[in-house]
């Protein structure tokens, strides 16, 4: 494998490249090629460093696949997620004497 990351002046990342050989690449579910550009994106007020522009490209025979995606107009979206305590319930339970979402003593 090889590739680069190119920085700004502050140091950020703006550009990242990598190369992966055809068989590593196989074994490990990955395009052998691919790239990230990234950008300041101001949400809600804050500035996130996000990705503008991925591509990638993989090999079929003769054929090259490419995914080629450009991201614009981001927005912020939010959620509030609480974590409860922990149950003993598998969905298989329910009919089996269990309630769903109801903990095992």
């Amino acid at each position: 494998m090889h590739g680069f990351a190119l920085l700004d002046a502050d140091g950020d990342v703006v550009h990242l490249e990598r190369t992966v050989t055809s068989r590593p690449a196989e074994e490990r579910g990955i395009a052998p090629f691919a790239s990230i550009d990234f950008g300041e994106v101001e949400l809600g007020g804050k500035t996130f460093r996000l990705s503008r522009h991925m591509l990638s490209e993989s090999w079929q025979g003769r054929f090259t696949l490419r995914f080629d995606a450009t991201y614009t107009d981001c927005r912020l979206f939010t959620a509030t997620v609480t974590i409860g305590p922990v149950m003993d319930w598998a969905p298989g339970d329910a009919g089996q004497g269990g309630t769903p979402g109801t903990p095992h003593p």
